[in-house]
């Protein structure tokens, strides 16, 4: 439906452009549309959301932990944050982090005496954390995987599959061209054989027919 090849380090960035490209492949995106975790970023999903985009990511392995960020509650009127312990988290600053927009920086100041410091923070000053202008859609994402999560599980046997059929069947584990215009070329048709041979089964079955142009 829709395949890019981009030199950046990760995928961080690519999920709007990907999401664009299938609607204009299709006239449509999915229903819910079920992304790697190398997809997600604050940015990305809030840009998905005002695009009206339904995205569902998967969480990172260490959202399991009792004071992984998600468990802070952020409370704009009051402008602090709420740990699981109950405790205040003032604000202390804003920065500009690396996407190059503010973030609202908010501190813990009761933490020598809190149970759960060790596991909490090391940080000699105490906890910190970060509240960007695109929290609120990390947290909708949050309760959306809750919600959803065994959509979240169907997405392995949907996406990763052509992979693996690409490298056992075709034998292919690795370019054998250099440049990313040769490389997305190579990958178009990578693609494109995996794209026909689903169809190929549909024509035998007779449950897709070709109109005549």
């Amino acid at each position: 439906m829709a395949a890019e090849v981009v030199n950046a380090e990760t995928d961080n960035q690519q999920l709007v452009p990907m999401l664009d490209q299938v609607q204009e492949n299709l006239g449509a995106t999915a229903q819910e549309t079920r992304a790697d975790g190398g997809y997600v970023s604050a940015a990305g999903l809030a840009q998905a959301e005002a695009r009206g985009y339904e995205v569902l990511t998967p969480a990172s392995s260490e959202e399991d932990r009792p004071y992984h960020t998600r468990r802070f509650i952020y409370d704009e009127a009051r402008d602090c944050c709420l740990c699981p312990q109950g405790q205040v988290l003032n604000y202390e600053r804003t920065k500009t982090n690396r996407g190059k927009y503010p973030v609202r920086v908010y501190r813990c100041r009761n933490f020598r005496d809190c149970p759960g410091r060790r596991q909490c923070s090391q940080d000699p000053k105490g906890r910190q954390l970060e509240i960007g202008p695109y929290h609120a859609a990390m947290v909708r994402q949050s309760q959306k995987r809750q919600e959803k999560a065994e959509l979240l599980r169907l997405r392995k046997v949907i996406a990763e599959p052509p992979f693996a059929w690409i490298k056992r069947h075709q034998d292919f584990w690795r370019w054998t061209v250099k440049g990313l215009g040769n490389v997305r070329t190579q990958w178009a048709l990578l693609y494109t054989v995996v794209n026909l041979k689903k169809l190929f089964r549909y024509w035998q079955a007779a449950r897709l027919i070709l109109q005549p142009s």
